[in-house]
């Protein structure tokens, strides 16, 4: 990308273009060379920034992908919100993970990044920028949830509160494994050439609606 004439920001509006400018380097330099080596050092040569004066907008590279990471799972609870409009009283276990599934393969980055969130919260992340990060998934989260209630009415609040768990912690679990590094992947198929790749989007859907089904039977079994 074109650098920034990089002089000091003097007024808020300055500072959150220069902000914007930081993120939209990180997610070029993560896109291209994967989140391994997607550091601070690569972040300021791509926005063309001192590392040092990087350390002005952001705190450290967990702070910066903390960042990309929530506008992405905004992003996908945005679509999810619409496309789940239509599906409102249907209770079709089917069609609302079909929604779901197919709404989050369309953003690998998200596939990315999400399974690393446990690892960037216990390095190097302030205090304020944790409490803000989890406010911000909490409320992004309960959008979802509230529309996927809508379309799923057999299911209590604290039913769909449960599947929404299961969805984060079987995407983090699979997605890995479904995409590894190139070198581990690389690694894999000398090693067991014959194993077939994960079919991540059919997986998960089938075990996310083995998720409802399980909610639903255990839901009448309490009643």
């Amino acid at each position: 990308m074109s650098a920034l004439s990089w002089k000091r920001a003097n007024t808020p509006e300055k500072k959150e273009e220069r902000r914007r400018a930081v993120l939209q380097a990180a997610v070029q330099v993560l896109e291209r060379d994967g989140p391994t080596h997607a550091g601070m050092s690569a972040i300021a040569r791509e926005v063309g920034l001192s590392k040092g004066n990087l350390y002005r907008y952001f705190e450290s590279r967990e702070t910066i992908y903390l960042h990309v990471l929530l506008e992405d799972y905004e992003a996908w609870v945005d679509r999810v919100v619409v496309a789940l409009g239509p599906l409102a009283g249907s209770d079709e276990a089917d069609a609302v993970v079909q929604t779901l599934v197919h709404e989050l393969v369309k953003r690998p980055r998200l596939l990315t990044l999400s399974p690393l969130v446990s690892s960037m919260l216990n390095h190097n992340v302030p205090s304020d920028v944790l409490i803000w990060f989890k406010s911000a998934m909490f409320e992004q989260s309960h959008r979802a949830t509230r529309q996927l209630q809508t379309a799923l009415p057999s299911l209590s609040m604290q039913s769909i509160d449960r599947f929404m768990a299961s969805f984060h912690y079987l995407v983090n679990g699979m997605a890995p494994m479904a995409e590894p590094p190139g070198e581990i992947r690389d690694a894999l198929k000398s090693t067991y050439p014959g194993e077939t790749p994960i079919d991540f989007e059919n997986e998960l859907h089938n075990m996310l609606v083995t998720v409802i089904c399980g909610l639903r039977a255990r839901s009448g079994s309490l009643q």
